[in-house]
C-alpha cells in the first residue's frame, strides 16, 4: 500500500511539473493553458483516487469516489477544449458549443457529490461502488466530451502537414493508450463489471497521455524518439491486450460458469486460455510492430546505403544535368519527398535551376535566391524557422527544406526540397544525412561546371575553326577562279603576242641581212637593239606560256628515249655566238654514252636556259656542262666561273618572279625570274630533281637528274 501511495504522489507531481513546465513557455496560448488545466485535472484525480480505494469505512470510501467523479466530470471537457485549440494559441470554440458544454459539465459536477451519482459502496471482497441515475448524465459529458475532441483532432491530422501533423500524430497516439485503457479499466470494469483491481493503472495511462502531449507540444526536433516509442508502444499494447483478455475471460466465465473454489473445469479453461496467450504471443506481437512501423517508419531508409548510392552517382558522370537529376530523383525516392530543386548561383545571379517531380519551372526572383542564400550552411528547415521573409519565401514556393551549396572558392547553389508525403517534418536521419551528403554534392557540381565549361570552349573552338574553315575555302575558291582567270588570260595574251613578236624578229633579220637593201651603220645599231629586245620579249612570252600550261596542267610532254649528248650539244650549239661575243669559254666533256627518258625539245630548253643564265652572270672564264651515270639516273652540271651566289639568297631560287639581290641578279643583266622556275617544273614532270651549289666569290654549279632508259 505505501508503494502504490508513493506511485501516486510521484506521478501527481510529475503531472504538475510538466503542466508548470508547458504553461511557462507561453501563457497566453489556449493550448498551453488547456494543457495545464488537464494535468491538474490528472494529478487530482490521480491523489483523490488512490483515497477512493484505500479509506477504511464505506462512509469515506463513498466520498471519494464522489470527489473523484466531481474531478472527472472536469476532465473530457478540458481535454476537448485542449485539442480544439491544439497546437495554435487561440480557442476557436463557437459560443453556443461553450455554453452547452458549461452546462452540462456543471450538472455532471453537481451531480457528483449527490446520491444520485453514486448510491453506495460495498468493501467486501474489495470496493464496489452501486452507480445511481445520474451517472448517464456523468457518461453523456465525459464520452460526449472525448469523441467530439477525437473527431476534432482526426479532421485536424487529415488536414494538417509537416510538424503540425507529426505533433497530432503523439497526441492521437497518447489518447488512443490512455484514454482506451482507462476506460476499460476504470468504467468498464467498476461499472459492468464491479470490479475495481485494475483502477490502480489510472495514474499510469494518464501519465502516458500527458508525456505525449508534452512532447508534441514542445515540438523539439533533437527530441527525436519514433525508436523508443514505436517498440514501447507496441510491447506496451501487446501486455495491456493480452492481460485484458486473459483477466477479462477469466471472470467472466467463472461468474458465469464456475463457483468461487476452483474446479478441474475452471482449471481446463485456464490452461487452455495461457495456450491461447502462448501461442499468440509472437503473431499478435509482429501485427503490432507491423501497424506501428507502418505509423513510425513509413518513410524509412538505410542512411549508409542511400550515401553510397548517391556518392557512386556522383562520381559516375560529369554530365551537370545528369548529375543534379540523378540526386534529386534518389532523394526524393527514398526519404519520400514530393519535389525537389537545385539551383545554380554565379557571380550574383542565377544561373541554372533544376526541378524534379511535378516542381513548377518558374525561376524564384533573384532577391528571394539571395536571402536564401545569406543563410548560414547550416541547413535551413521550414517547420523550425520563426515566421519571416525566409519561412514565406519557402512558403510560396512550396519547399520545406533548404541548405546552402559551398565550395572553398565560395557558394556555387542551393539544394531546395518540398514536404514530405508522409507529412512528417524532417527527422534527424534525413536532416544528417542532408549535412554530410550536401558538401560532396557541391563539389561534383563545381568539377561538372569546370567540365562544362571545358565541353563549351570545345565546342566554340569547333565552331570557331568551321567558320574560319569554310571561309578559307571560299577564298581558295575565289583564289583559285582567280588564278584559273590569270592563267587563262596569260595563255591568250601570250599566244597573241608569240605571233606579231616573231613576225617582227623575222622582219628585223632580213632587214640586218641586207635583203632589203644597204644598212648604214648607224642605223643597224638601232636595229641590233630592237632586234635583242624583241628576242628577249618573245622568250618572256614564250615563258609566260609555258608557265600558265604548267600551272593549268595543260603542258604535254613526248616522253621518249634520246642521246642525252646528242641533245646537249645541239643545245650548247644555240648559245655558242653568246658566249663568244662574252669570250667566254662554252665546255662539254661527255664521260659517257647516256640514254635518258624525256622530252627533247624540253631537255634542249632546259640546258639552254641554265647555260644561257651561267654566261650572263659570268663574266670572265668558263661555262663547263658535265653529264655521268649515277646509279638509274644521269646527272648534268652546269658550272660557271662568276661571283656566286650568297646563302641566304639561294632560297629565293626556283621560285617563279623571285630574283636575289645580289651582284648575279644584277637589274643591269636582265631577266624576269622565270627561268630557273620553268625549269625546276620540267625536270620534275619529267622525273628528275634540280639543286645548286654556290659559294661567294667562286662560282656556281647548277645540277639535275633525269631517269636513264
Amino acid at each position: 500500500m505505501l508503494l502504490e501511495f508513493l506511485v501516486n504522489i510521484v506521478t501527481s507531481l510529475i503531472l504538475v511539473i510538466l503542466g508548470l513546465f508547458i504553461f511557462f513557455k507561453n501563457r497566453k496560448s489556449a493550448t498551453h493553458l488547456f494543457f495545464t488545466a488537464l494535468t491538474f485535472i490528472l494529478a487530482s484525480w490521480t491523489f483523490t483516487n488512490y483515497f477512493s480505494l484505500h479509506s477504511d469505512t464505506e462512509e469515506i470510501t463513498l466520498f471519494w469516489i464522489r470527489v473523484v467523479m466531481l474531478i472527472t466530470s472536469f476532465m473530457g471537457p478540458a481535454l476537448f477544449l485542449l485539442l480544439h485549440s491544439f497546437p495554435k494559441d487561440k480557442l476557436t470554440v463557437k459560443k453556443k458549443y461553450l455554453i452547452f458544454l458549461t452546462f452540462t459539465t456543471s450538472l455532471s459536477a453537481i451531480l457528483a457529490m449527490s446520491p444520485f451519482m453514486f448510491v453506495s459502496v460495498s468493501l467486501e471482497q474489495g470496493v464496489k461502488p452501486t452507480p445511481g441515475p445520474a451517472i448517464l448524465v456523468f457518461a453523456f459529458n465525459f464520452f460526449i466530451s472525448v469523441i467530439a475532441g477525437f473527431i476534432t483532432i482526426i479532421r485536424k491530422y487529415l488536414k494538417a502537414r509537416g510538424l503540425e501533423k507529426l505533433q497530432i500524430k503523439y497526441v492521437f497516439l497518447g489518447l488512443i493508450i490512455t484514454f482506451g485503457f482507462s476506460n476499460i479499466t476504470n468504467f468498464i470494469f467498476v461499472v459492468l463489471l464491479k470490479f475495481t483491481s485494475f483502477v490502480v493503472f489510472g495514474p499510469l495511462f494518464n501519465l502516458i497521455l500527458v508525456v505525449f502531449i508534452t512532447y508534441a507540444i514542445v515540438k523539439h526536433r533533437l527530441m527525436d524518439i519514433r525508436l523508443i516509442v514505436a517498440r514501447t508502444v507496441s510491447y506496451f499494447l501487446l501486455l495491456i491486450t493480452l492481460a485484458g483478455f486473459y483477466v477479462f475471460s477469466i471472470f467472466s466465465l467463472s461468474s458465469f460458469f464456475y463457483n468461487i473454489a476452483a474446479s478441474s473445469g475452471q482449471i481446463f479453461i485456464n490452461v487452455v486460455l495461457v495456450l491461447i496467450i502462448a501461442f499468440g504471443f509472437q503473431p499478435l506481437r509482429r501485427f503490432l510492430e507491423k501497424i506501428t512501423d507502418k505509423i513510425f517508419f513509413k518513410d524509412r531508409y538505410e542512411t549508409e546505403d542511400l550515401l553510397s548510392k548517391l556518392t557512386n552517382l556522383l562520381s559516375s558522370t560529369l554530365i551537370l544535368e545528369k548529375l543534379t537529376k540523378g540526386v534529386l530523383e534518389e532523394l526524393l525516392e527514398e526519404i519520400k519527398i514530393k519535389r525537389g530543386a537545385i539551383v545554380l548561383w554565379e557571380k550574383g545571379r542565377v544561373n541554372e535551376f533544376f526541378y524534379q517531380n511535378g516542381t513548377e519551372e518558374k525561376k524564384f526572383p533573384q532577391d528571394e535566391i539571395r536571402v536564401l542564400l545569406k543563410t548560414p550552411v547550416q541547413p535551413v528547415i521550414f517547420d523550425e524557422l520563426p515566421e519571416g521573409r525566409r519561412k514565406r519565401i519557402l512558403r510560396e514556393n512550396n519547399f520545406n527544406f533548404s541548405h546552402v551549396l559551398k565550395v572553398k572558392e565560395g557558394i556555387i547553389g542551393l539544394l531546395l526540397l518540398g514536404e514530405k508525403l508522409s507529412g512528417d517534418i524532417y527527422s534527424n536521419q534525413d536532416v544528417e544525412l542532408l549535412e554530410i551528403f550536401s558538401p560532396q554534392l557541391a563539389v561534383a557540381i563545381e568539377n561538372a561546371l569546370a567540365y562544362q565549361e571545358i565541353q563549351k570552349f570545345s565546342e566554340t573552338l569547333k565552331l570557331e575553326v568551321k567558320k574560319a574553315t569554310s571561309a578559307l575555302e571560299k577564298t581558295n575558291k575565289r583564289l583559285r577562279q582567280v588564278s584559273a582567270l590569270k592563267d587563262e588570260f596569260v595563255s591568250l595574251t601570250s599566244h597573241e603576242l608569240r605571233t606579231p613578236l616573231t613576225a617582227i624578229g623575222g622582219s628585223l633579220s632580213t632587214v640586218l641581212e641586207g635583203y632589203a637593201g644597204k644598212v648604214s651603220e648607224k642605223t643597224r645599231e638601232f636595229l641590233e637593239g630592237a632586234f635583242s629586245e624583241n628576242t628577249r620579249l618573245l622568250r618572256l612570252v614564250n615563258n609566260l606560256l609555258n608557265i600558265s600550261r604548267i600551272e593549268a596542267g595543260r603542258l604535254k610532254f613526248n616522253i621518249a628515249p634520246l642521246n642525252l649528248n646528242e641533245v646537249v650539244i645541239a643545245a650548247l650549239e644555240t648559245i655558242k655566238t653568246q658566249a663568244e661575243e662574252k669570250k667566254l669559254k662554252l665546255i662539254f666533256e661527255p664521260r659517257e654514252n647516256l640514254i635518258v627518258q624525256a622530252d627533247e625539245g624540253k631537255l634542249r630548253e632546259i640546258i639552254i636556259n641554265l647555260c644561257g643564265n651561267a654566261i650572263k652572270f659570268t663574266e670572265v672564264g668558263q661555262v663547263a656542262v658535265t653529264a655521268w651515270r649515277h646509279g638509274e639516273v644521269a646527272i648534268v652540271a652546269v658550272e660557271d666561273t662568276g661571283p656566286g651566289i650568297l646563302p641566304q639568297d639561294q632560297q629565293k631560287l626556283f621560285r617563279k618572279f623571285e630574283q636575289v639581290d645580289g651582284i648575279k641578279a644584277s637589274k643591269k643583266k636582265g631577266g624576269t625570274g622565270l627561268g630557273l622556275y620553268i625549269c625546276k617544273n620540267l625536270i620534275e614532270a619529267m622525273g628528275g630533281e634540280i639543286w645548286l651549289k654556290s659559294e661567294d666569290n667562286k662560282g656556281s654549279t647548277f645540277y639535275f637528274t633525269l631517269p636513264l632508259k
